[in-house]
């Protein structure tokens, strides 16, 4: 879930809404919540509580920014279960829900697991990134189907 693989995969996805797909809507509502909830809301939580990491020699690896909520385990949270639910509304990965469900829970965790374990951020900081991330995710989701059902 580091920046760079997130920024592709969300071009990505948005070239495979527009391009595959044909839903312009789709991808900008989807475009929408990931910069309004990732780089907007998060950041500006980070901000406003302006918590401290965990003591530098507990930590594996350095990171300077704010630790509450997790940047990282908000973007998993939010960006793998909504590219999981476009993909399976618009192919047949809709076949295989409970499939999807598990690798995309497995994937949202060990990013919440790796970040506590790295000691860049306390529990706390990752269930308050999970819980942001999974509000947004449901919010584009809903926009997303009234939107769709509209059309």
């Amino acid at each position: 879930a580091n920046e760079e693989f997130v920024i592709i995969a969300i071009l990505v996805m948005l070239l495979v809404v527009v391009l595959a797909f044909r839903k312009w809507r789709v991808a900008l509502i989807y475009l929408i919540g990931v910069v309004v909830g990732n780089l907007g809301v998060n950041s500006s939580l980070k901000n406003v509580f302006k918590r401290e990491r965990p003591a530098e020699e507990l930590r594996l690896v350095s990171e300077s920014s704010f630790s509450f909520p997790s940047g990282h385990s908000f973007a998993s949270a939010m960006i793998y279960p909504l590219t999981a639910y476009i993909l399976m509304r618009y192919t047949g990965l809709g076949r295989y829900p409970r499939t999807v469900a598990v690798v995309v829970t497995l994937i949202v965790l060990s990013i919440g697991f790796s970040r506590i374990y790295l000691g860049v951020h306390f529990l706390t900081d990752v269930l308050a990134g999970y819980s942001l991330g999974y509000a947004f995710y449901y919010l584009t989701r809903f926009v997303i189907e009234k939107v769709e059902n509209v059309t």
